[in-house]
């Protein structure tokens, strides 16, 4: 694939003062821009720095830029430490938060996938599997494969949020059926697939089993957990195509890191 270059250009008049703030507050952004090249493989993004041609502006311009960027800043710092703060009570008496840290940075950057959603599922997924006397590695290996599944059916941010949380009512209740069933099937086609041959059965016996309380949550964590069943998902993710907004999914999930550190 060709380097894709974003270029991002303000155009902002007026006069007095606040240049030198916006100028220090967007290099911030061009540090961690350039941090991104690179992460995507054979997609690298160039975003080209625009905080020296700030340097002249003044007044009011400057100012609203400064504001923009700030309220990002700390919408970005807010969502990181919102995040922590789920993955410290997941994890607490546990697991370890280090290890859960570095697991969900890595499944978002390896599936291409929002880094508070991954974090949510990861959560989740960590406080069912305490129940199930599930490992810390049991939970990522889940994380990664429910999170793959999105992505392959093609589940937008709204949906993927919608079956995070409907998987953990369902995980939470012990067994998967009524409304976070029929979520999971909408969204997430590939995961259901991926359920039914865990259980060697067609996909449509899958609704009369989840009417009947047959899918518990033992029986998920095996599918998502089994290599048996995860090698042909994580063989048919490698053929997904990098996107577009997989760029930009990367870059905001550095942005949230490193504006929330």
């Amino acid at each position: 694939m060709s380097d894709t270059t974003i270029r991002i250009t303000i155009d902002a008049t007026g006069a007095q003062r606040g240049g030198s703030q916006a100028e220090r507050a967007l290099d911030r952004v061009g540090n961690s821009s350039r941090r991104l090249n690179g992460a995507l493989g054979s997609t690298t993004i160039g975003i080209t720095t625009f905080s020296r041609s700030l340097a002249g502006i003044k007044g009011a311009g400057a100012a609203a830029i400064l504001a923009g960027i700030t309220a990002k800043f700390i919408e970005m710092a807010d969502a990181s430490a919102n995040m922590e703060a789920k993955l410290r009570l997941a994890t607490r008496g546990f697991a370890d938060y280090g290890q859960a840290q570095e697991d969900v940075r890595r499944i978002a950057a390896s599936t291409r996938s929002e880094l508070t959603s991954t974090a949510t599922l990861y959560g989740k997924l960590m406080t069912s599997g305490k129940g199930l006397d599930a490992s810390q590695q049991q939970i990522a290996r889940a994380t990664e494969t429910v999170t793959k599944s999105l992505k392959i059916s093609g589940a937008t941010a709204g949906e993927t949020a919608s079956t995070v949380l409907q998987l953990g009512q369902a995980l939470s209740s012990g067994k998967l059926n009524g409304d976070e069933f029929r979520s999971l099937a909408e969204n997430s086609p590939r995961l259901m697939k991926l359920l039914a041959d865990s259980m060697n059965v067609p996909v449509g016996a899958l609704k009369k089993m989840a009417s009947e309380g047959e899918l518990t949550a033992d029986k998920l964590f095996r599918a998502f957990t089994d290599t048996r069943f995860t090698a042909a998902l994580d063989e048919e993710f490698k053929q997904m195509p990098k996107t577009f907004g997989d760029a930009f999914t990367a870059l905001t999930n550095l942005a949230t890191v490193t504006f929330g550190a």
